[in-house]
Order: C-alpha cells, then sequence, then structure tokens
C-alpha cells in the first residue's frame, strides 16, 4: 500500500488480503504465490511499459485514498460510533 500510495507500481503475490488491494490490471499487478516466471514477466512488464502506467498509477493512489487514508478511516470510525450512539 505503501508504494501505491507514492503513485508506483506495485507488483505483489496475491496471497492474504493483497486481491482485496490490487485489482490485477487496475491498481498493480499480481501473481500466484510461487509463480516466480509470471513475477518475472511481470517486472518486465512494466519496465517495459513504464510511459504506459500512469492511469495503473492514479488507480492505485485514488483506491488507497479511498479506502485506506487515515480521512477513510475517520469516516469509517465517525460511522460507527454513530451507529452505537443510534442504540
Amino acid at each position: 500500500m505503501e508504494a501505491m500510495s507514492c503513485v508506483m507500481v506495485c507488483i505483489s503475490s496475491l496471497v492474504g488480503n493483497i486481491p482485496d488491494i490490487i485489482k490485477d490490471n487496475q491498481t498493480g499487478f499480481g501473481f500466484a504465490l510461487a509463480e516466480v516466471q509470471h513475477l518475472k514477466d511481470l517486472m518486465q512488464k512494466a519496465y517495459a511499459n513504464e510511459a504506459n502506467l500512469d492511469a495503473m498509477k492514479k488507480a492505485a493512489r485514488a483506491m488507497i485514498e479511498e479506502h485506506h487514508s487515515h480521512t477513510s478511516a475517520i469516516k469509517l470510525w465517525e460511522n460507527e460510533l454513530n451507529e452505537v450512539i443510534k442504540q
């Protein structure tokens, strides 16, 4: 998420909750765990097409801002606390 927030292309194995964060070919590149050749291919693809990845970088940054920023966390907590207060 740090790379994505810095508007960088992120390449990651799709383990844990990473598939919730990296949408393959939209907000980054993902590969199955232990698929070393696929990782190599993705790294070469990112390097060869760096100039054409602006949309992906911006989409990644926007997703981080929307779902994982301190601002979005504050909104989430406000909503949760308001629900508790209503009860």
